[in-house]
C-alpha cells in the first residue's frame, strides 16, 4: 500500500486479505487493520512521507568477501538529512536479537552500496 494510504484504504486491505486467506473472525481483521493506521500514523513514516528519496520493499544483493552473498528486501528505507533511514517492520518481539542482528546488516548493505550512511529503527506493529 502506499505511504499515502487512507484510513478506509487499510480497512479494504485488511478485509481482501482475510478473505484470501478464508479468515472469518471480523474483529481481529479490525484490530489488525486498527494496528496498521496506527503504524501509518507513526512519526517514522510521517518522515518518509515528506523526505526527497523513499523506497519501500527495496530488494539488495551484496557480494561479501570470500564469495558470500547477502541479499534481503529493505521494508522502507528514505534519504534524510544526507543519510539513509532504514525502517524494518516487526509483528513479534520474540525475535528481538535477531531483527536487531538483520537491520544492523540492512544498514550494512546500504552503507556498501550507496556510500552512505544510514540509521535504523524496528517498527512493531
Amino acid at each position: 500500500m502506499d505511504l499515502e494510504g487512507s484510513p478506509d484504504q487499510i480497512r479494504a486491505l485488511a478485509l481482501v486479505h482475510a478473505r484470501l486467506l478464508r479468515f472469518d473472525d471480523r474483529s481481529q481483521v479490525a484490530e489488525a487493520a486498527a494496528a496498521v493506521e496506527a503504524a501509518w500514523g507513526h512519526p517514522l513514516l510521517e518522515r518518509a512521507r515528506a523526505a526527497p528519496v523513499c523506497h519501500r520493499e527495496l530488494p539488495f544483493n551484496l557480494k561479501l568477501e570470500g564469495g558470500r552473498l547477502i541479499e534481503g528486501v529493505i521494508d522502507l528505507a528514505f534519504m534524510e538529512h544526507d543519510r539513509w533511514v532504514v525502517v524494518d517492520f516487526k509483528t513479534d518481539r520474540q525475535a528481538a536479537a535477531r531483527y536487531e542482528r538483520q537491520l544492523q546488516w540492512y544498514l550494512f548493505a546500504v552503507w556498501r552500496l550507496t556510500a552512505r550512511r544510514g540509521i535504523g529503527y524496528l517498527l512493531y506493529i
